[in-house]
C-alpha cells in the first residue's frame, strides 16, 4: 500500500494513501470556463481517464465536498446530492480501426465553491487497493516549495528510480531493462510523453505538469533527470529566468526524495552554463560528491553518432569511490545498417527520388548560409554503412544533417523505420508507444531520446554501488571492497 511522509502541512491532502487508496497520477492545470466566462470547467483528458478507467458512454457521478475543497468524480454515487455526467470521446485516426479517447468535460456554477476560472488545481487518481476501482478528486493547488509531500510504493525488492523529465520513458526502460531497477515514479510536462511513459510503465506513479508545480512525489533510491536544455542553446533569448526556476524546483524535488544517487543526462554544452553549476551548488551539502563524463555513443559500438554529458551526484564519499563511468572498448564490434533492417516491413518502406532532394538542397546551397558547401558524405548511405549522423528529433525533415538508406540502384532514399530507429538505439524488445501516437510524433520522441546502450552500461554501474555496499559488514570491510572494485575496473565493467 502506498504510505504517506507528512510535510510539516498539518493538512496532508494525499491522506486517501493511508484508508487504502493508492495515489496513481497528480495532474496540474488552470482551470478554463465553460458558457460564460465565470463558469469552471472540469476538463479530463484521455490520460486523467484512461489512468482511471473511464470509457467513452459510461455515466459518472460527481460529488462535491465543500469542507474539504475537493470535487470528486467516480463511477458509483456518495451523496444523493451527486450529479451525473457521460464519458464522452475524441476519434483519431481513420479507416477500420479509429481510436477513441475517452474524455470528459463539464462545467457547473456549483463547482465556484471550490474551483474558480484561471486558477491552477490538481487532478489526482485513486486505486481502492480492495476493489481497484478508481475516483479523480480535483482541487485547488496548494504549493510549499520547500514542504513536499513524499510517499514510499514498493518496488519488489529491486533499486527504486525517480524519473524527472522523463519524456517517453526511454532512459527509464534502459534501466530496468538491466533488471536491478523498477520504476516508481516520473514527472513529465508533455501529455503524450507521459502517455507513453504509462503505456510502459503501468504500475509507476505519474505527475504530469510543470516541475514548478510538483507537490508530492515518491522516494527513489536513484533520480534520472533529463532537464530541458534550452539554456545550453538559447542565451540571451529571455530562458535564464524560466531556467531558473525550473533548476530551483529540481533541487526540491530531489531533496524530497532522499535519493542515494542523482544521474543527470544533457547535450555536453549544458554541463557549462549558470543553471547546472547552480544546480550543483545548491546541492552539495547533502550530495558533496559528484563524477562527470562526456560518452560518444559511436565509441561503444553504436552506429549512431550521440554525443552526451552525464553526472553522477553521490551522498557519500564511499559511494562515489565505488562508482566508474564505463570505459569504451578498444575495439568495438559495430553492425552494418542492413543488420538491422526488418524484412517484415519492407514492403512499405516509402521510397523518394533522390533526384529532387539534390536539387533542392543545390538551390539552397546557391543562397549561401549553412548549406553553402555542406557535406552529405553521410547523409545518405547504403546498406553496408557503419556509421550514421545523429539522429534528431526532426528526422522526418529532408535536411542534410540527417541519415537516410540510399537504394541500391541509389535513384531513391527512405527514413529509418521506427522498428530501425529502436533497434539502433538498442530500446527493449517490450518498449512501444500507444495506438493514440502518430507516426511523426513517436520519431519525435525517439528523436530527443538517449543510447539505451550507453544508460545500461551507466546503469549497471550504478547497481554495482548498491550491491558493494549490501556485502559491506564493518569499515575496514567496506574500504577493502572499494578498493577491490578501483583497481579491477576493468574485469568488472560493464561488456557490449
Amino acid at each position: 500500500m502506498t504510505t504517506i511522509k507528512r510535510g510539516t502541512e498539518t493538512n496532508c491532502r494525499d491522506l486517501e494513501g493511508a484508508k487504502g487508496y493508492e495515489l496513481l497520477l497528480k495532474k496540474v492545470y488552470t482551470v478554463s470556463s465553460k458558457n460564460d466566462p465565470e463558469t469552471p470547467r472540469v476538463w479530463l483528458q484521455s490520460l486523467v481517464c484512461k489512468r482511471a478507467g473511464f470509457e467513452k458512454g459510461q455515466s459518472l457521478y460527481v460529488s462535491i465536498d465543500e469542507e474539504t475543497k475537493e470535487i470528486t468524480i467516480q463511477t458509483k454515487p456518495i451523496t444523493n446530492k451527486d450529479t451525473t455526467v457521460s464519458v464522452s470521446g475524441r476519434t483519431i485516426g481513420r479507416g477500420e480501426s479509429p481510436i477513441v479517447e475517452p474524455l470528459v468535460d463539464t462545467a457547473s456554477i456549483r463547482y465556484k465553491s471550490i474551483i474558480r476560472v484561471r486558477q491552477k488545481v490538481e487532478i489526482n487518481v485513486f486505486r481502492d487497493l480492495q476493489t481497484l476501482d478508481c475516483k479523480v478528486v480535483i482541487r485547488p493547488l496548494i504549493f510549499n516549495i520547500f514542504d513536499k509531500e513524499t510517499f514510499v510504493k514498493p518496488s519488489d525488492n529491486r533499486i527504486s528510480l525517480l524519473s524527472v523529465c522523463s519524456g517517453a520513458g526511454f532512459g527509464t526502460a534502459a534501466f530496468e531493462e538491466t533488471g536491478a531497477f523498477t520504476s516508481v515514479g516520473a514527472i513529465e510536462l508533455e501529455e503524450d510523453s507521459a502517455e507513453a511513459f504509462i503505456h510502459n510503465f503501468p504500475n509507476s506513479y505519474l505527475f504530469n505538469g510543470d516541475l514548478r508545480d510538483v507537490a508530492a512525489l515518491p522516494k527513489a533510491d536513484v533520480i534520472l533527470a533529463t532537464l530541458p536544455c534550452n539554456q545550453a542553446s538559447t542565451l540571451g533569448e529571455g530562458m535564464e529566468g524560466i531556467m531558473d526556476d525550473l533548476i530551483l524546483a529540481t533541487t526540491e524535488i530531489i531533496r524530497a526524495a532522499e535519493s542515494r544517487i542523482v544521474f543527470l543526462e544533457n547535450v555536453p554544452k549544458w554541463y557549462k552554463t549558470e543553471g547546472y553549476l547552480r544546480l550543483k551548488s545548491l546541492l552539495l551539502d547533502e550530495y558533496p560528491f559528484w563524477s562527470e563524463a562526456t560518452i560518444e555513443s559511436f565509441d561503444f559500438g553504436s552506429i549512431a553518432r550521440r554525443k552526451r554529458g552525464y553526472a553522477c551526484a553521490f551522498k557519500t564519499e564511499e559511494e562515489f569511490l565505488a562508482f566508474r563511468f564505463p570505459k569504451p572498448p578498444a575495439a568495438p564490434r559495430r553492425k552494418k545498417v542492413r543488420e538491422l533492417f526488418d524484412k517484415k516491413d519492407s514492403p512499405n518502406y516509402e521510397w523518394k527520388p533522390i533526384d529532387t532532394w539534390l536539387n533542392n538542397f543545390n538551390e539552397r546551397g546557391k543562397n549561401g548560409g549553412s548549406w553553402k558547401d555542406r557535406s552529405i558524405d553521410k547523409t545518405f548511405v547504403k546498406g553496408n554503412a557503419t556509421e550514421l549522423q545523429c539522429i534528431p528529433k526532426r528526422y522526418t525533415s529532408q535536411s542534410a544533417s540527417n541519415s537516410y538508406i540510399l537504394s541500391e540502384d541509389e535513384k531513391s532514399f527512405r527514413f529509418l523505420t521506427l522498428k530501425e530507429l529502436m533497434k539502433i538505439f538498442k530500446v527493449p524488445s517490450w518498449f512501444s508507444y500507444p495506438d493514440s501516437i502518430g507516426k511523426i510524433r513517436s520519431y519525435e520522441m525517439i528523436g530527443q531520446s538517449v543510447d539505451g546502450g550507453i544508460f545500461q552500461a551507466i546503469a549497471n554501474k550504478i547497481a554495482e554501488v548498491f550491491f558493494v555496499n549490501r556485502t559491506r559488514k564493518n569499515k575496514e570491510a567496506t574500504q577493502q571492497l572499494y578498493n577491490f572494485q578501483i583497481d579491477s575496473e576493468e574485469q568488472l565493467g560493464f561488456v557490449f
